[in-house]
């Protein structure tokens, strides 16, 4: 809790202070600051990099020692309509001065923190910013890290929100001053709230089992030749400061935590390693995925999946492997997650083609209703299944039930009795770079999977700009913890499961077409109800929320147990694994998008902002159907070249 450093007197050549000045050169404690440094913080002090929002309104406080002018914190309090708490807790904003690779940078990262000694300090900063232009000096104008955080009346946190803002501090509080202003009852409310949220807070830290200590402040004073210490008790409003000090520490763990980054990480990798994990595992669906296509229409391929899923199996249970021979090193990950994002293509690829040539093009509905069905299941397990074998075994070992699970498909594909036809040998042997411009070209002339690839592509770069911009918005500004956003997501393969299984019937009663317009109609305009549902409302911001996550699943399953039907229905055999990759490589191609335009808007205008707009994008998925013939269809048209004088519009209903 409060850091309550020793303080000696006497003068400075006093044996005391000579000894102590003796021990920062012997342990090469940093001294004064280079030229170079000073030079680079006198330019910072007058040019800083501001933010765009204002919130100069707001009438901060510092509460610090009476002497200190290295003010880094300043607070308000106010109550809430609800009957709870609102902090705002201003932050200096160090980064506004000092630029990374600076030569100001590197000597802070060189002293790593200021340090407390008894006879003054060694501060991370210069003096003309960490004392003057950064300080949150009364009166001045400054940049900080602005905090808001609710608390409900007992004092626990209901939201979060932190944002780059200019402040303005009202006063420069002291500990006594507080404490006499709380006990006479004559403080302002702000300064008054206090002792009320700070007791608060100190019976929560009690209740998870957090213990303060009180140690009194000691100061070192010289007498006769010798010395005395004496103590001071603290205020109890420093113990109260702490608190919101604490209070916003933990509210920063908690979204570190949520996103996987800063100091605070769910893996012992950094967060540059964890991306390139992520980039391996990504990266062949853009490099090789056409190529593959080209494979999946030479050979048979089921015997593709199952040399797929084995090596699938192999290189997933080796990490445990390593792991406890001590042998496991994050360059074999970077490896692994390449090659097993290499073989998924090659699976993907090939199921999707083979699928037709094992129960008929006239059950390519139910058989693709099925498989959404178990992958929904699989999604609404999965998850949970996972966190409580993490918790049971450790992440690494329960990548062997993962592995298990591969061979446990090699199994079932093992099972299958139909013999597989051989693949359709061309009449003249064809270039590799010509068939996979075969692949590209059947999509782009069949005005069916053109519209298909576009919409799929426009829809997958959209869903991953909601997905990453809403992660970010429930853990920031709604305070919502890792588990209850995993929750959320998760009811859209709730949503999917309910899909798969009127999909069919769907198709039955509106039609092909109509069906695969209003899934789509469903699922993108259900993006629509996140932003709109009212912020911090409680139980019906979360009813919401599952709402829209669950008709987004539905729609998106019927939607692509339809499209999925359509593509492998009128592609001939030959040409199906071309398609496939060339329809994968659209689709999946456009994620990685997404995600980077849906953080950037997100800094830019906002996140809740993000999400309307991305709700809106989300429309021309439809437009782009609306604008084909895929939505007037009433029944699969012809296979594409079956039939040389028949187009494709014979299929058409008027």
């Amino acid at each position: 809790m409060p850091r309550r450093p020793l303080h000696v007197t006497g003068a400075a050549e006093a044996p005391l202070r000579a000894a102590l000045r003796a021990l920062r050169t012997e342990l090469a404690v940093p001294g004064d600051f280079p030229p170079a440094v000073l030079a680079e913080a006198e330019a910072a002090a007058k040019a800083p990099r501001l933010p765009a929002h204002d919130a100069t309104d707001l009438p901060f406080v510092t509460v610090d020692p009476p002497a200190s002018t290295d003010l880094d914190q300043a607070l308000h309090l106010a109550r809430r309509a609800d009957g709870g708490y609102r902090v705002h807790y201003a932050i200096a904003d160090v980064a506004a001065f000092v630029a990374p690779g600076s030569a100001l940078d590197a000597e802070a990262h060189r002293r790593v923190l200021t340090l407390y000694f008894p006879d003054g300090k060694v501060p991370l900063h210069p003096a003309v910013l960490s004392e003057g232009a950064a300080s949150l000096l009364p009166g001045e104008v400054r940049p900080a890290v602005l905090w808001r955080i609710d608390l409900d009346a007992e004092g626990r946190r209901v939201a979060t929100d932190v944002r780059r803002a200019l402040v303005r501090s009202r006063a420069k509080l002291d500990y006594a001053g507080v404490q006499r202003q709380i006990d006479s009852g004559t403080a302002e409310e702000p300064v008054a709230l206090l002792r009320e949220i700070g007791r608060l807070r100190e019976a929560i830290e009690i209740e998870r089992g957090g213990i303060s200590l009180d140690v009194p402040e000691q100061e070192i004073v010289e007498k006769d030749h010798g010395y005395d210490l004496v103590y001071r008790a603290p205020f109890p409003s420093e113990s109260w400061n702490a608190q919101i000090s604490l209070l916003t520490g933990m509210a920063a763990a908690d979204l570190m935590t949520a996103a996987g980054t800063g100091i605070l990480r769910t893996l012992d990798a950094s967060s540059s390693q964890v991306g390139l994990v992520n980039a391996a595992s990504y990266a062949p669906f853009l490099l090789v995925t056409l190529l593959v296509g080209v494979w999946v229409d030479r050979v048979r391929r089921r015997p593709l999946m199952i040399t797929a899923n084995v090596g699938r199996a192999l290189l997933v249970t080796a990490v445990p492997l390593l792991a406890v021979t001590d042998l496991l090193r994050i360059e074999f990950v970077y490896v692994a997650a390449l090659l097993i994002g290499a073989l998924t293509v090659v699976f993907d690829v090939a199921y999707q083609s083979y699928l037709p040539t094992l129960i008929g093009k006239e059950h390519l509905v139910e058989g693709n209703s099925k498989l959404q069905g178990t992958s929904s299941l699989a999604q609404i397990g999965g998850p949970g299944l996972a966190g409580l074998l993490i918790g049971w075994v450790t992440a690494p070992y329960a990548l062997l039930i993962n592995g298990a699970s591969y061979l446990v498909s090699v199994v079932t594909l093992l099972t299958i009795r139909r013999p597989e036809p051989p693949p359709v040998v061309p009449e003249r042997p064809t270039g590799l770079w010509k068939s996979v411009g075969d692949g590209i070209r059947i999509i782009w002339h069949s005005a069916h999977l053109r519209a298909c690839a576009l919409q799929s592509g426009l829809y997958n770069f959209c869903w991953m700009s909601l997905q990453t911009v809403f992660v970010l918005y429930a853990a920031r500004r709604l305070d919502l913890s890792p588990g209850t956003i995993g929750l959320l997501l998760g009811t859209g393969a709730v949503g999917s499961l309910g899909g798969s299984l009127v999909a069919r019937s769907l198709k039955r009663t509106m039609g092909l077409g109509p069906a695969i317009l209003a899934a789509l109609v469903l699922c993108c305009a259900a993006p629509v109800i996140i932003p709109l549902a009212p912020a911090n409302d409680g139980i019906l911001t979360l009813v919401l929320f599952v709402a829209a996550f669950a008709l987004i699943g539905a729609g998106g399953t019927m939607a692509n147990i339809h499209i999925i039907s359509l593509r492998q229905s009128i592609t001939p055999d030959e040409l199906l694994g071309r398609m496939n990759a060339g329809y994968r490589f659209v689709s999946w191609g456009m994620l990685p998008l997404g995600a980077l335009l849906g953080g950037w808007l997100g800094d830019l205008i906002g996140l809740r902002e993000t999400l309307f707009v991305t709700a809106g994008a989300f429309l021309s998925a439809v437009l782009v159907v609306l604008l084909s013939p895929v939505w007037r269809l009433k029944d699969f048209p012809p296979q594409i070249g079956a039939e040389p004088g028949t187009t494709e519009k014979t299929a058409v209903g008027s």
